[in-house]
C-alpha cells in the first residue's frame, strides 16, 4: 500500500468527538457465504449477493452477518444489503420491493437482538444504489433512469431504517436524484450520500470532491435545488484509501468547503474497499484483493482521516470483513478530541 501523507500517526487526544463505526462489505461477505453453500451462484453474475435476499432460505446468512458486524465488530451503523437488487441489473419492481423489505427487516432484527430489544443503540442505513452501473467514467449525459425506481426502495426500506444512504455514486447528478427521491417519499429521515473516487481523487464524473460539496450544500437560485434536502453526511466509498486521501485533501485545502461543512453541520465519512482499482470493462470478481491492506493499515488510514480531515464516519466496503471493523472499533471508539467534528480540519 502506498505511504499515506505525513502526520498519519496521531495521539488519541487528537481524534474527533463522536466517531461512529460503520459496518464492512456485507454484499461481498454474503457472496462468499453463498459460494460456500454451493448454491449455484455464478461468479460472473450481476446478481452478486442478491440470492441472499431473494431466496428466503438464505436470510439467516444475512441476519448472522449483521450480528457479526454488530457484536464482534461493534458497528454503530449497519447498512441494508439490497445494493445489487435493482432494475439496472435485470430485477423486476416486485423483486426490488421484496429484497428491500427483507434487507430492512433483517437489519432491524439484528439491531434489536444485539441491543436487548432497544433498537436505538445501533442505526440502520437504507441502501440506495446508483440506478445506472457503478464507476461510470465521464460527465453525466442524457437522462438518468427514472427517479421512480427509487420510490420502491424507499417505501420498502422506510419502516426499518433510521436514515438513507445513497452509495457508490459517480456524480452529483446521481446524488441529487437520491436526495430528491428521499425528499418526496420520506423527508423526515436523514440522507447521506457517498461517492466512489478515481485514482486521481475525483468523482468518476470528473467533478472534484470540493465541487461536489459545493453543489450539494450551497444555497442556489435554482428553485428545484432550493427545496431539495441537503445531505447530513457526505462520504467516499468503494475506492482505495489512497484515492480517498486525495479527495479529502482537496476538501481540506478549500476554505469555502470547510465553511460549508461546518455551517451545514454535515459530517464526512469514509468506507474504502480492499480491492485493486476497477477498469472500465471490469467484472465483479476480476478485482484482486490487496493483501497489504491489513486491519492495522486500515486503522492507520482511519486515524489519518479523523485527525487531519475531521472524518467522523468510518467503516469499510467490499473486502472489509468483521476482523477489520473490530480493529477500527478497538482503535477509535471512546477517544477524546481537540478537533471539531463538524467538518474538515484547516490543516
Amino acid at each position: 500500500m502506498a505511504t499515506l501523507p505525513s502526520g498519519v500517526r496521531s495521539p488519541a487526544s487528537s481524534f474527533p468527538l463522536h466517531i461512529r463505526i460503520l459496518d464492512g462489505g456485507m454484499g461481498d461477505e454474503i457472496y462468499k457465504q453463498l459460494l460456500k453453500k454451493e448454491s449455484g451462484v455464478d461468479a460472473n453474475e450481476r446478481e452478486w449477493s442478491a440470492p441472499g435476499l431473494l431466496d428466503e432460505t438464505n436470510h439467516h446468512l444475512v441476519y448472522d452477518l449483521h450480528l457479526q458486524f454488530l457484536q464482534a465488530g461493534r458497528a454503530d451503523v449497519i447498512t441494508t444489503c439490497n445494493f445489487s437488487v435493482r432494475q439496472q441489473n435485470g430485477f423486476s419492481d416486485a423483486q426490488v420491493r421484496f429484497a428491500c423489505d427483507a434487507a430492512g427487516r433483517l437489519a432491524r432484527e439484528a439491531v434489536k437482538a444485539t441491543a436487548g430489544h432497544d433498537s436505538s443503540v445501533a442505526m440502520v442505513a437504507g441502501s440506495l444504489p446508483p440506478l445506472l452501473e457503478c464507476f461510470r467514467q465521464g460527465p453525466v449525459t442524457g437522462r438518468l433512469r427514472p427517479e421512480s425506481e427509487y420510490w420502491s426502495m424507499i417505501e420498502s426500506l422506510a419502516p426499518f431504517c433510521d436514515l438513507f444512504l445513497g452509495e457508490t455514486l459517480s456524480s452529483t447528478a446521481e446524488a441529487e436524484q437520491v436526495l430528491d427521491a428521499v425528499q418526496l417519499k420520506c423527508p423526515e429521515k436523514p440522507c447521506w450520500v457517498s461517492f466512489s473516487i478515481t485514482k486521481t481523487g475525483t468523482l468518476y464524473s470528473g467533478e472534484s470532491a470540493s465541487q461536489a460539496i459545493g453543489k450539494l450544500l450551497s444555497v442556489t437560485d435554482d428553485i428545484s435545488a432550493t427545496h431539495r434536502i441537503r445531505p447530513s453526511a457526505i462520504l467516499f466509498n468503494c475506492s482505495s484509501p489512497e484515492a480517498i486521501t486525495i479527495a479529502l485533501e482537496n476538501i481540506s485545502h478549500n476554505e469555502g468547503c470547510r465553511d460549508l461543512l461546518k455551517s451545514s453541520r454535515c459530517e464526512l465519512g469514509v468506507y474504502p474497499n480492499r480491492y485493486r482499482p476497477v477498469t472500465q470493462d471490469w467484472e465483479t470478481l476480476a478485482q484482486a484483493p490487496r493483501g497489504e491492506l491489513t486491519p492495522e493499515r486500515l486503522v492507520e488510514f482511519a486515524r489519518y482521516c479523523a485527525q487531519n480531515h475531521g472524518v467522523t464516519l468510518i467503516g469499510g466496503c467490499c473486502g472489509i470483513s468483521v476482523e477489520y471493523i473490530r480493529a477500527l472499533s478497538t482503535a477509535l471508539k471512546g477517544l477524546g478530541s481537540t478537533i471539531p467534528s463538524s467538518g474538515a480540519s484547516s490543516s
